[in-house]
């Protein structure tokens, strides 16, 4: 017997994430950085920049903590926000 796949339910999610992407992104711009600047700034190379903020990848630990640092701000400003709080 074959199953089919049931519907996934991906709107919460794709927000969620539209929402996480642009934590860092809003972050970078108010500093008034360009992706090369924040790069310089953290040691973080600018194709994972662009790739965290465009949702390719997600952020280890240890580069939230270079970008945060760089940004001046907390790594959990960084973070995805918790399931059912405000982002």
């Amino acid at each position: 017997m074959v199953r089919s796949a049931s519907p996934v339910n991906t709107a919460s999610r794709d927000k969620s994430l539209t929402q996480d992407q642009a934590r860092l992104r809003h972050r970078r711009i108010a500093a008034g950085l360009q992706m090369r600047d924040l790069s310089e700034k953290s040691g973080v190379a600018v194709v994972t920049i662009c790739d965290l903020e465009n949702g390719h990848q997600s952020a280890r630990v240890t580069t939230l903590a270079k970008l945060a640092r760089a940004l001046n701000c907390e790594i959990a400003d960084l973070m995805p926000a918790e399931p059912g709080t405000a982002a």
